[in-house]
This record gives structure tokens, C-alpha cells and sequence, in this order.
């Protein structure tokens, strides 16, 4: 009985929430953009910290289809203050079309907490050239649903895909999740022929969510006929409590224990029979 009651503590104890007070830090990112002929984009971007505590160990990452481009020495981003980054993607085969610039910065708080920001932002190239713009990519996210009162704090992103263009098309794909989130597979790539459809399902993990809801961003981008095409997509994560999950867990490891200490019950029960006989 002894054993029970500690096993009930224990669970009891690992399931009450743990609230952190402090200050805040509020990321903002602004980004300007222009395209030259000879096929260079330009990014000039401000990062302004809002709130009234620091953070530290800035970061910045910049997407631009496969090319990547990190800051990883910006220092300390004190309340009110703004870091300043003047970036240049230069593809001389810079095909008409439209891109996305992505920008991911990191910092961590003062006790090291971690966090994550994004900004997205659309670029338009030689789009005179051309007589028409149609993604013939369908692509959909859907809102996966994670319960914090889950022993295992895992759902799926399901995205699917379906090629409306008369010949293969082999997108890239890659994954921007919030605080609290990650998944083992951010990054992806594919081969779909005419008129094929693909579910994939997306492992994902939860570290302690905070609030009820998250978004989370998908970029695709591929090139056919001489032209550059990607995607944007935006979607929620839902945090919901059922207590009830957690109760199944509980009976589950408490029925798990009692087995075991029965058996080894009769079993100590059966080598003293043995011995006294």
C-alpha cells in the first residue's frame, strides 16, 4: 500500500501546470524588399524588441527557396532597441514569378528560455513577362489537436497535395512551428505526376504549450515552364485539457503496478511453499 500511495503522489505532483511571472518580450520584424534586373533581391530589416526586458542571443535566418543565409552573433536586444540586417540574395537564373523571403529569428529570455519569430515576405519578379499566374499545386494543412493532459504530448499534421498541371511537379516543402512544437520532419521534398494526389502525415511534439492556440506556416516552391511558384500556408495548432486522458494513464499504470507486485507475490509465495516443504 505504501508503494501505491507514493506512485499516486508522484502522478499527482507531475500533473499540476507550472506558471512562470516576468516580464515581456515582444519581437517585431519588418522587412524591405527590392529586385534588381540583374537578379539580386535586396532585404533591409529591421528587428524591434517592444516589450520591457531583454533578449538575448538574437539569431536570424533568412529563406529564400533552398538558399539560407544566417546571422548567428546579434547579441543582446534590449526594450526599445532594433537590430538592422542588410541582406542580398543574388541569383543571376532569377526566374519570373513569385518568391518568399522568410525570416526566422531566435533569442532566449534571461533564464534561457527559448523562443521563435517569423516574418513572411512576398516578392514579385518580372511578373510583366508573363500572361498569367496560376499555382497549379493543391496544397492543404489541416489543425492538428494536442491534449496537455496526455502522458504523451504528440498529434500529426496531415497535409495533402494534388498536381492539377499536365506534368510532374516536384515541390519543396518546409515547416515553421511556434514555441512549444517541433517535429522530426521540417523539411520535404516530393515527386507528384499529373493529376496524383498524396496525404502525408507530419509527426508532432508538444513541450508544454502555454496557450489554447498556435500557428504554425508551410512554404512550398517548385519552378515549371521557366517559372517560379511557391505557396504560403497558415494554420492553427489546438491545445485542449481532458483530464479524462490522463485518468485512463493513471488507472492504466496503477493496474500495470498491482499486476506486478501480484506476481511477484506468488511468486515469493511459491519459492517459500518450496523450501518449507
Amino acid at each position: 500500500m505504501k508503494m501505491i500511495a507514493i506512485l499516486l503522489t508522484i502522478l499527482a505532483v507531475l500533473s499540476v501546470p507550472v506558471c512562470l511571472y516576468g516580464g515581456t518580450i515582444q519581437t517585431n520584424i519588418v522587412c524591405h524588399t527590392t529586385v534588381e534586373m540583374s537578379g539580386k533581391i535586396k532585404m533591409n530589416i529591421e528587428i524591434s524588441n517592444t516589450g520591457n526586458v531583454s533578449a538575448y542571443n538574437v539569431k536570424a535566418t533568412i529563406f529564400i527557396a533552398d538558399w539560407v543565409q544566417k546571422y548567428d552573433d546579434l547579441g543582446k536586444n534590449p526594450p526599445g532597441g532594433k537590430i538592422y540586417l542588410s541582406s542580398h540574395y543574388l541569383n543571376s537564373d532569377l526566374k519570373p514569378g513569385k518568391y518568399i523571403a522568410i525570416i526566422r529569428i531566435t533569442f532566449e529570455e534571461s533564464n534561457g528560455k527559448f523562443h521563435k519569430a517569423y516574418h513572411f515576405s512576398n516578392i514579385s519578379c518580372q511578373m510583366d513577362k508573363l500572361k498569367s499566374y496560376t499555382p497549379p499545386l493543391f496544397l492543404y494543412l489541416n489543425s492538428p489537436l494536442v491534449n496537455k493532459k496526455a502522458l504523451w504530448n504528440q498529434s500529426n499534421i496531415q497535409l495533402s497535395m494534388k498536381n492539377n498541371y499536365k506534368w510532374p511537379i516536384k515541390p519543396r516543402l518546409r515547416l515553421y512551428l511556434p514555441d512549444s512544437f517541433s517535429t522530426s520532419e521540417p523539411n520535404m521534398y516530393y515527386e507528384l505526376f499529373h493529376g496524383k494526389e498524396k496525404t502525408e502525415t507530419i509527426p508532432l511534439t508538444a513541450n508544454q504549450p502555454k496557450k489554447q492556440e498556435y500557428t504554425y506556416y508551410l512554404t512550398a516552391w517548385y519552378e515549371l515552364d521557366g517559372i517560379h511558384y511557391s505557396h504560403h500556408i497558415k494554420e492553427k495548432i489546438q491545445i485542449e485539457e481532458k483530464p479524462i486522458y490522463f485518468k485512463w494513464y493513471l488507472i492504466a499504470g496503477i493496474t500495470v503496478f498491482l499486476i506486478f507486485f501480484g506476481v511477484v507475490y506468488c511468486y515469493n509465495s511459491k519459492n517459500e511453499k518450496t523450501k518449507e516443504g
